[in-house]
């Protein structure tokens, strides 16, 4: 057991709970780390222990779709802090906990607090028991103790605890223990008599120091009185020594003894010394931002890593590193394509610099750094990429096939399908393929990709964005089949049948493929197939309509069983007929973010019958996604099954949010137990309403998949306030719903990319979800809807084109230069500045031609203000201003000095200009005297200096006079969050969070919101206004205060990718709790505070190569290894310098502070 708790310090560089259980499961399974190969002497109750570990871990594997052979190696920090590693009946003292203890004393003695702490843990997952955690925690103290060079009398002394209170952090030990503490053991003679060595954990706690008590000074007659003592011999010995050894030392060990240890004691400090060096997280390394990525068409890629967070180790920063690949991993070593040499740098993200790469090329790399104290890292895993087809002749000569036959209404959509054979062994295989509107392809009757909703948003006359698939693994010796369903999309936007709800017509466009398949054999040999008039397709399947915005039409007495495998008969399939792209000057790109997954399953929560065959399904969480359906039903029985996000006063389906009449129909085969899902389309929904069914469900009948962008999962937000941490849910929700190939609006009615939520939510988005790769696709997008004059259309991809400011508006455009800042900012993406920088200029000088005297008086204004006063000028203007001061900065990122200048010059014009056009000097406000005004102007820094005060003021009286609730709409929230931070008033921020009144975000929430809605009043309109969206994540510019100002992780100005920090948590209200962590493109940042009456306790980890400023309201803080720098007595805080690492400070506060 200790091995194995060992072997888990070494390996993961951390104290990992879940990771020792996994270890000491394989030990009691598979005898790992076993000197006989097998589990032996282990009692039954730390079995059952190990048995309820692997219960919990398959429960917990099916909530969230782990594989089983991921299941022993989680490394999501998500995931382990939610997995509960407490696996055993409470009361379990065994002395096993003691006896395998030693490495976490050993690991962690250089910080005595985290080693007491951790010891205590180590025990407690498996012995449950106040009693063993004491014990854990004691006499892994007195190990520490004797490691950091202590007398014997020391460690021995009964006030050993008393004298060492800040290593417990404070907290009593049991009464059993604090016994034996107190030095209950100190009889002579009195082992026989009382002190036996029994499997009770206080009994072996007491034994083990009653021998090192009268060994005598010697670590042989310790060790042999221990082993002949009788009773739990070698369980009083295994305790014994590693105290005693701490204690003597290596030198006073018994001669005859070392020589047998030498090996081992080789080997261990050869796996200890790696401890102290930097390591690689694992799966962390990308390219493009990109996990593994095939066909990608960057020709110089971005590579990039993260180094493993510790708690560990403080102070350590990569400051070189080097970069080797190859075509084949047996050449990284010996014949590598590009080695980069030991490059001096910090950065974990570079471009490629090896050979120019070529179509269809394989490359793997792997990188090692060194440290800060000189230390070389191992080589990390080995990653790799493939690139794509870079040019339009690469694809010859596979050419766009369809099935003219298709026909709306009287056929069903296209299926094609390829068959080939294989006569020699494949080494590897690719598929390249873009299908308009939409595809599903398969090899042999199984999809080629978990990705869905394939290919995405783009504009077809502009570029053409395909997959590159590996099919390796779906091939057979023998016939093959390459099948394709296509589906409408957004592509043809039709009128849908039966009347559904569509959003826009256009032209119906044909639906089409091109797709080409390589198959590269053993003998070094390939063969292509592509898509040309040889393939066959019919349009006599199921899916009848496929509506993007109005639904699907499903009839299973058409299914084609087996449609795409080598057994089916297609002798009545047609030829495919020839097409043509979309657009002769569209080009091929490829697909630059992750797919489109299933990131959830939710099962019904309640079903209500309505009577008349019409159930009602709620699933509890208004989400977007797929319903999935089991259901019977006669043959040519067809039900009606419609989503929606609310309900009628009646208990019926409400679609008046949505768009109506939504709903997909479905035709039963008649063949017992059918089960149906949506394939080229998604809804938005809370509830189910399904029409004509003939028999009574039951509520798991019906489950839903919601679906997303495969945007990791970068941060956590948790308070004790819950109210908190449901606006938190509502916009997370509300995010996650919206997530696409664009981050849309509303994931029902419009399913559109409106650009204004990419860079006011931003902020907020990309603190819980790494968006990098995803931003960038993105960004193209938005630069290839903008028009010859520079204009750049509220939406992207611009599919309707909308009239007058629903088309042109200065807070939607200016996403051309905001979202690459902020990319940039997040995550170096400098690559975004350099390629897309005339767009932004062009964008500029549009602006510029709308202006009158540096004012913009033109736009939808505050869009959903409750203050609807606000100017448009002044909405315009601050547009404006936005876009100037961002492309100042980008300038200067560029080293475009001058640009720099003209920008920065231009900036303050704009602000001078909206001063002096709409200060008004008597009331302290500007324009109207809206909190939209007020924040704008002091974003702008257009307020004097001498007028700061009284403007804030203003806009404090004005909330304060609105009952505690913001006016703001969408454009100026993220303003209002960010002024009245800035200006010191978070608890002005914590009053409106806490109102449960309207308009509030926990108005919406007390009456039902499960995602964030479009209107402050949600499901509850208190004006008498029309509902609007209940999933629009436009209002979630909180989620940004959550982290930066209640966890206080704060970029300073100038800082890239999280490298330099402030850490400045607020103190508002009554919270007595916050906890986040934030995954920066270095590694994880963790917060955590607690205030308990007047005491204060800040815990922070920063990963490897960020610094950091920690700002500790009180000016008596104390840190365990912070470095004290300035006490800001006026702030009533003391400011701390730290490095990585983990790091405690403690201070007393006024029990009555309301903010920081």
């Amino acid at each position: 057991m200790g091995l194995c708790l060992a072997s888990s310090l070494v390996a993961r560089r951390d104290f990992i709970p879940y990771d020792q259980l996994v270890r000491y499961k394989w030990w009691f399974r598979y005898g790992y780390m076993s000197s006989t190969g097998h589990c032996f002497d282990n009692s039954s109750a730390f079995s059952q222990s190990l048995k309820e570990f692997e219960r919990r871990q398959q429960l917990f594997a099916s909530k969230h779709k782990i594989p089983s052979d991921e299941l022993d190696f989680l490394s999501d920090p998500h995931l382990l802090k939610e997995f509960d590693v407490h696996c055993t009946e409470s009361g379990v003292a065994g002395n096993e906990a003691l006896i395998r203890l030693t490495p976490v004393s050993l690991f962690f003695y250089r910080y005595p607090t985290d080693a007491v702490e951790f010891a205590g843990i180590s025990g407690a997952i498996t012995h449950d028991s106040p009693k063993a955690y004491d014990s854990c925690r004691y006499y892994g103290a007195l190990i520490v103790a004797a490691l950091r060079g202590e007398t014997k009398q020391q460690l021995l002394d009964d006030k050993f605890y008393l004298n060492h209170k800040s290593w417990f952090n404070n907290k009593p030990l049991n009464p059993d223990v604090m016994k034996v503490a107190q030095g209950s053991y100190k009889k002579a003679g009195e082992y026989h008599d009382r002190i036996r060595g029994k499997g009770y954990i206080v009994d072996a706690l007491e034994t083990a120091l009653w021998t090192f008590y009268y060994d005598e000074g010697s670590f042989e007659k310790g060790i042999l009185d221990a082993v002949n003592r009788g009773d739990d011999t070698d369980a009083t010995a295994a305790i014994y020594g590693p105290l005693a050894g701490a204690y003597y030392g290596f030198d006073n060990l018994p001669k005859k003894w070392i020589s047998q240890m030498l090996l081992f004691l080789l080997l261990l400090a050869f796996s200890l010394s790696k401890v102290w060096s930097i390591e690689f997280e694992p799966y962390s390394l990308r390219t493009q931002s990109l996990y593994e990525p095939l066909g990608i068409d960057a020709k110089v890629p971005l590579l990039s890593w993260r180094l493993q967070s510790s708690k560990i180790i403080r102070g350590v920063s990569q400051v070189a590193y080097q970069i080797r690949a190859a075509h084949h991993k047996r050449d990284l070593d010996s014949n590598p394509l590009w080695d980069s040499g030991m490059v001096v740098s910090n950065s974990t993200a570079i471009v490629w610099e090896g050979p120019t790469l070529s179509s269809r090329e394989r490359i793997v790399w792997q990188v090692r750094s060194w440290d800060n104290g000189g230390k070389i890292s191992e080589w990390s895993e080995i990653a790799s990429f493939e690139m794509g087809l870079l040019d339009a002749h690469d694809w010859d000569p596979a050419v766009w096939i369809e099935n003219k036959a298709y026909m709306t209404g009287n056929t069903s959509l296209p299926y094609f399908v390829k068959r080939f054979s294989i006569s020699n062994s494949i080494s590897s295989a690719r598929l390249w393929i873009v299908g308009l509107g939409q595809f599903v392809a398969t090899v042999n009757g199984q999809v080629v990709t978990s990705g869905v909703l394939n290919p995405g948003y783009f504009d077809w006359n502009k570029s053409i964005e395909y997959s590159t698939y590996n099919v390796t693994a779906l091939l057979k010796d023998g016939d093959n089949v390459l099948g394709v369903a296509l589906g409408k999309g957004i592509y043809r936007a039709e009128k849908p049948l039966g009347g559904r709800y569509y959003k826009f017509l256009t032209t119906p466009h044909p639906m089409k493929l091109i797709a080409q398949l390589q198959l590269n054999y053993m003998d070094g040999s390939c063969q292509y197939i592509v898509s040309d008039s040889s393939w066959l397709t019919t349009v006599t399947g199921p899916l009848l309509e496929s509506s993007w915005y109005g639904g699907e039409e499903y009839d299973a007495r058409k299914e084609l069983i087996g449609w795409d495998t080598p057994t089916y008969d297609h002798s009545t399939w047609k030829m495919a007929d020839i097409s043509s792209i979309p657009n002769p000057n569209a080009i091929y790109r490829a697909r630059e973010s992750p797919s489109i997954q299933i990131v959830e399953e939710i099962v019904a929560i309640s079903v209500t019958d309505k009577g008349d065959g019409t159930y009602i399904f709620d699933f509890g969480i208004n989400h977007a996604g797929w319903p999935k359906l089991s259901m019977r039903g006669a043959r040519g029985t067809t039900v009606t099954i419609m989503p929606g996000e609310l309900l009628n006063l009646d208990e019926t389906i409400n679609q008046v949010t949505e768009g109506t009449p939504i709903y997909d129909r479905y035709t039963f085969s008649g063949n017992g137990i059918e089960t149906y899902a949506p394939t080229f389309r998604y809804h938005g929904f809370r509830y189910l309403q399904i029409e004509n069914l003939t028999y009574l469900p039951q509520v798991n009948d019906f489950k839903s998949y919601t679906l997303r962008i495969n945007n990791d999962v970068t941060g956590t937000f948790n308070s004790s306030i819950e109210l908190l941490n449901s606006i938190h849910k509502i916009v997370n929700r509300a995010v996650q719903s919206n997530m696409f190939s664009v981050f849309t609006d509303c994931p029902h009615r419009e399913k559109l990319g409106w650009l204004e939520e990419t860079h006011l939510v931003f902020p907020a988005i990309e603190r819980f979800f790494d968006v990098q790769a995803h931003g960038r696709s993105v960004v193209r997008r938005i630069a290839e809807a903008q028009l010859s004059n520079g204009m750049v259309p509220t939406t992207a991809p611009e599919f309707p084109i909308f009239n007058g400011a629903f088309r042109d508006e200065p807070n939607w455009g200016n996403s051309i230069i905001l979202l690459p800042l902020y990319l940039y900012q997040s995550y170096g993406e400098i690559a975004l500045l350099e390629e897309f920088y005339s767009n932004m200029v062009s964008w500029i000088d549009y602006l510029r031609s709308k202006a009158q005297n540096n004012i913009v008086s033109y736009g939808l204004g505050d869009w959903y203000a409750i203050d609807q006063s606000t100017p448009v000028g002044v909405t315009g203007t601050y547009g404006y201003w936005m876009s100037a001061n961002g492309l100042a900065k980008i300038a200067s990122a560029l080293n475009k000095t001058d640009d720099a200048k003209k920008y920065s010059d231009l900036a303050s014009q704009i602000s001078s200009a909206f001063h002096r056009t709409y200060f008004n000097a008597t009331a302290h406000t500007y324009a109207t005297g809206s909190q939209a005004a007020d924040v704008f102007a002091l974003e702008m820094d257009a307020v004097p200096v001498t007028e700061q005060q009284n403007v804030i003021q203003h806009l404090i009286n004005d909330i304060r006079e609105r009952s505690n609730h913001t006016s703001s709409g969408e454009v100026s929230l993220p303003s209002w969050f960010r002024m009245l931070s800035f200006y010191g008033h978070d608890d002005v921020i914590y009053d409106f969070l806490s109102r449960t009144d309207s308009p509030s975000y926990g108005y919406a929430i007390i009456h039902g919101a499960t995602s964030l809605t479009e209107d402050w009043d949600g499901p509850a309109p208190v004006k008498g206004q029309p509902l609007s969206s209940q999933n629009h994540f436009m209002f979630g510019a909180v989620d940004e205060w959550f982290m930066r100002s209640l966890a206080g992780i704060q970029q300073v100005a100038n800082s890239i990718d999280y490298r330099i920090l402030n850490i400045k948590p607020v103190i508002v209200g009554n919270i007595s709790h916050v906890e986040a962590t934030y995954r920066t493109t270095r590694g994880w940042i963790e917060i955590q505070w607690n205030r308990v009456e007047e005491v204060f306790t800040l815990k922070v980890m920063l990963p490897y190569g960020s610094i950091a400023k920690v700002y500790v309201p009180g000016t008596k803080a104390t840190s365990d290894y912070g470095t004290q720098i300035q006490i800001r007595k006026r702030e009533a805080m003391t400011v701390f310098k730290i490095e990585s690492g983990s790091y405690t400070f403690k201070s007393v506060i006024d029990v009555n502070t309301k903010q920081n």
